[in-house]
């Protein structure tokens, strides 16, 4: 809602919005703690152009690649914040995020897919083993 993009109803099948990995942006997010394991948040990238032009009123061409860096981080970091406050023991969230487009080795417990405006978003979350 800061941006002003809508949110697909999250109830809605969604099974197509899936980013390709071409076309994808990623950033995790570690927790330490009472949880280990990540949050990885999987962009398009005609999402993160919309939402960095939201965030710095611009146009979607005239955004660079460090706004959309930002805007991607900002919005990774509030999600994890949430969800912190839903992990066990004292779990810790660990800055900055890391922003590729590398898989990650660990078991996934929960991914939720949404669209913003009809661009893909997936958001997963998963435990590192013991």
């Amino acid at each position: 809602t800061q941006l002003g993009l809508v949110l697909d109803d999250p109830e809605a099948e969604v099974s197509d919005s899936e980013c390709t990995q071409d076309d994808a942006i990623v950033i995790r997010i570690r927790f330490i703690g009472g949880f280990s394991g990540t949050l990885e948040e999987r962009f398009s990238r005609d999402l993160t152009a919309q939402a960095a032009a939201a965030a710095f009123a611009a146009d979607g061409n005239e955004v660079d690649s460090g706004e959309i860096r930002d805007v991607v981080a900002e919005l990774a970091h509030m999600t994890a914040g949430n969800l912190k406050a839903m992990l066990p023991g004292d779990s810790q969230v660990v800055y900055p995020g890391t922003i590729d487009t590398r898989t990650i080795e660990e078991e996934s417990i929960a991914t939720a897919r949404f669209t913003f405006d009809g661009e893909p978003l997936q958001v997963n979350l998963s435990r590192r083993s013991s």
